[in-house]
């Protein structure tokens, strides 16, 4: 039976007729030129602070010894200025979960030329990031002396990471920029900002760090990444003015942050000065937990309170939908009254 149900199945391409379309087929150098160069953007971008640690490892354990430290207080003096590469990659999550989540939104817009969406997918993207970045790097500030505990045992080096963790909001916004450069395939731009954030970093670290020791590094990759991110603003000036003529965004995120930072720092030191925890690990975790949820709370309070965001922007945030509609069924609530 089978073997008639084949015999008389219709072949459902018969009577069809295939005309043939031409296709040029890229060439091999071709493709590898776009490979290595739209490649090689890409991984030196997402390794810029790997980079600048590179520099790091060539030039602030020679410096520091150059000017009479000695050699085991050197190293100790880097290992804790090494603490600020994880605490920027912790902070960074969020801005580069944003720049991701928007590329495919950004790609379709301007391969279908709808130049007044990209406009404002790339603004949307920049609002959130700078809200987002500015925040972890607030929060990150208060309650620095016990996360750094938290993580490696002791609360040394403050002054050092605090500049460092500035890099959080310039790194986030670097991502960001680079994701609309890239999809708007401008690969050159990125490339250009990233030479010059390099050469700055690296002209800049040997002064630095002969000045101020190690918080001269971390001045030089703030600066390094500061530059880096000023080039990129410069190519994307049109979006930037947008951002921030954007009504009264700016004055608002301002006042959020500000006001979570000094609930939270007040909090926080005054806790650490206080407690008399310094020493345990586990405590500190638990406070950098509870402190970070405190500041979480007062972040989300304002920004529904006074609308920092839209309704499309709160829906791209994880659990954006649910806590607009609660917000929106409580100031329901609160007029009805």
């Amino acid at each position: 039976m089978l073997y008639y149900v084949l015999k008389e199945t219709k072949d459902p391409l018969d009577g069809l007729t295939i005309t043939p379309v031409e296709m040029e087929v890229p060439t091999f150098g071709h493709l590898f030129k776009r490979f290595a160069f739209e490649g090689g953007t890409i991984c030196l971008l997402s390794s810029i602070l790997v980079l600048f640690q590179l520099v790091d490892s060539f030039s602030v354990y020679n410096v520091l010894t150059d000017k009479g430290i000695l050699p085991e207080v050197a190293k100790d003096l880097k290992g804790i200025y090494d603490r600020g590469q994880p605490l920027v990659q912790l902070g960074m999550v969020v801005g580069v979960g944003f720049s991701s989540s928007y590329m495919p939104m950004l790609s379709r817009a301007f391969k279908k030329g709808h130049d007044l969406e990209f406009k404002r997918l790339s603004t949307s993207l920049l609002r959130m990031t700078i809200t987002f970045s500015v925040v972890a790097t607030m929060g990150m500030i208060a309650i620095l002396p016990w996360l750094n505990t938290a993580l490696f045992g002791d609360a040394n080096g403050q002054a050092v990471l605090l500049v460092y963790v500035t890099s959080i909001f310039f790194a986030s916004v670097i991502m960001s920029l680079h994701g609309i450069f890239q999809s708007q395939h401008q690969y050159p731009k990125t490339l250009l900002a990233l030479t010059a954030g390099l050469v700055v970093k690296a002209s800049t670290n040997y002064i630095f760090v002969a000045m101020f020791g190690t918080l001269g590094a971390s001045l030089a990759t703030a600066l390094g990444l500061c530059v880096m991110m000023g080039v990129m603003m410069a190519f994307a000036k049109e979006i930037m003015t947008s951002v921030l003529r954007d009504g009264n965004f700016m004055q608002l995120l301002a006042g959020i942050a500000l006001g979570m930072t000094v609930i939270v720092s007040v909090l926080s030191y005054g806790a650490w000065h206080f407690a008399g925890l310094q020493d345990s690990r586990t405590m500190a975790f638990v406070f950098s937990i509870v402190f970070a949820v405190i500041g979480m709370v007062i972040f989300l309070a304002g920004t529904m309170k006074w609308n920092l965001f839209t309704k499309r922007e709160w829906v791209l945030i994880p659990k954006g939908k649910t806590l607009l509609r609660k917000f929106s069924r409580k100031e329901e609530n609160d007029e009805t009254r």
